[in-house]
């Protein structure tokens, strides 16, 4: 292993570039998380190899980690597979009791709720649609509402 003469600073500064949307603060955060969980590791472990030898597991226990050390919902930072119910879908993306436009939009593409019926602008418009007029956030219940109308515009029911 190749051993750097001075290891009390960086040996590499990253930036993240590209279009909203497609995961830089996700990936920042990840290899933050990854770099809190690499101590508990021998230090001759790179955040690199974590990453080969972990891979997706890796990035799923180092998020829950860091959500559960941030006081994020026990419940949700605990569980293991999809979630069970929509309040739970909520709570894991939501930060706090409420939910911006941004992190909606990724809800919906990330549950794939996203087709030829229902594009992105539909979903900026029904998550306008679904907050009071001044608000720049829904709750759990107008996010019911919210999904009730991506049904809708998809052609579905809330089943």
């Amino acid at each position: 292993m190749t051993q750097f003469a001075n290891t009390s600073k960086p040996i590499a500064s990253l930036v993240f570039l590209g279009p909203t949307g497609v995961g830089k603060t996700e990936l920042a955060k990840t290899l933050e998380a990854l770099e809190a969980i690499q101590g508990g590791f021998a230090k001759a472990v790179s955040l690199a190899d974590l990453l080969v030898l972990g891979g997706c597991a890796a990035v799923e226990a180092a998020a829950k980690k860091k959500k559960a050390s941030t006081g994020a919902s026990a419940a949700a930072a605990s569980s293991s597979g999809p979630a069970s119910s929509l309040q739970e879908v909520f709570a894991s993306y939501a930060n706090g009791p409420e939910m911006d436009g941004k992190t909606f939009a990724k809800v919906a593409k990330d549950c794939k709720l996203l087709n030829k019926e229902c594009k992105n602008t539909d979903i900026d418009l029904i998550f306008a649609k679904s907050k009071e007029r001044t608000a720049r956030k829904i709750n759990y219940q107008q996010f019911l509402s919210a999904l009730n109308g991506v049904a809708t515009k998809r052609g579905q029911t809330m089943e």
